[in-house]
């Protein structure tokens, strides 16, 4: 065999060893990369899930947790009360807006299901034995269970009270409300200005509807 073609025979042969490298370093990355997206997407699915476990222990029924229970009973309190929610003024920097274009539901109904609100908690609250709570839990616990005891006690006496008088109520906190919480910072805010000045009729026909339960 001539040199030309011992040499073009070793060139071939290195080509073709080559070729068979790179094709198995490929097919071993594809299905390295193939296991990796597997376990990844696994791996999503399993968070996912675990947090809508979570979510729903947290939002349906009692925490595991005693801290988060603490959380879970300030939360449903400003959440459902646009108006305060606006004031404390929290939630505006995680992109949370919605709630400055609503306000606060004065119905019958709705005073109902905060009172049944507040039933449900001081249920849940019970349930936590104290005797495993740290010293800093059971004041917050003492605290809290005076406080939402208070709300209930309450319910017998809901009427008793006086919304609208010469000096205080609805007449006067409401253009305070307006005219000093509410944020004007952007046009989406006067959209919202808006939207609360159109659910004033609502809000005052449920105000009438308190007033006269308690003739």
């Amino acid at each position: 065999m001539s040199a030309a073609a011992l040499a073009h025979a070793r060139f071939n042969a290195l080509t073709f060893q080559r070729f068979n490298v790179s094709f198995r370093d490929f097919f071993l990355l594809f299905w390295g990369m193939k296991f990796f997206l597997k376990a990844l997407l696994a791996t999503l699915v399993a968070v996912v899930i675990a947090g809508a476990i979570f979510l729903t222990n947290l939002i349906c029924f009692r925490p595991w947790n005693l801290n988060l229970f603490y959380e879970k009973a300030f939360l449903e309190v400003i959440f459902n009360e646009p108006e305060l929610l606006t004031s404390l003024g929290l939630v505006e920097q995680f992109g949370i807006t919605s709630h400055n274009g609503k306000l606060n539901d004065a119905s019958r109904a709705h005073q109902q299901a905060v009172i049944a609100r507040w039933k449900k908690d001081l249920q849940q609250l019970h349930e936590y034995p104290l005797d495993r709570q740290t010293p800093s839990q059971q004041l917050s616990t003492h605290i809290l269970d005076w406080y939402i005891a208070d709300q209930v006690e309450g319910e017998k006496w809901q009427f008793h009270n006086y919304p609208v008088n010469q000096l205080n109520g609805a007449q006067n906190q409401f253009p305070s409300f307006m005219a000093n919480t509410h944020p004007l910072l952007t046009k989406q805010d006067c959209a919202y200005y808006l939207m609360r000045l159109n659910a004033v009729p609502r809000k005052f026909d449920q105000l009438l509807e308190s007033v006269r339960l308690r003739e």
